[in-house]
């Protein structure tokens, strides 16, 4: 599932495919990024947008109506 913070499909990925490792203790100011990618894409991709977020505020479910773009061609390397 991809949040829409970027608003562009590919930049929106991206983030989705790296996480910080939080229990890394290598050093006080080093991180640990783990990424995982699409080595063999299918025909068909398909995503999931999240759309719908938590509002703490409100204390409601908010839909989120950005714009969000897609490329007409999406190479996955």
């Amino acid at each position: 599932m991809l949040d829409i913070n970027e608003g562009h499909l590919m930049d929106d990925w991206e983030q989705a495919s790296r996480q910080e490792v939080a229990d890394y203790k290598a050093g006080s100011s080093e991180v640990c990024i783990n990424e995982s990618w699409v080595k063999d894409p299918p025909n068909i991709l398909i995503f999931t947008l999240q759309r719908v977020k938590y509002d703490k505020k409100a204390l409601k479910l908010v839909k989120d109506f950005k714009k969000f773009q897609f490329d007409k061609v999406i190479y996955a390397d």
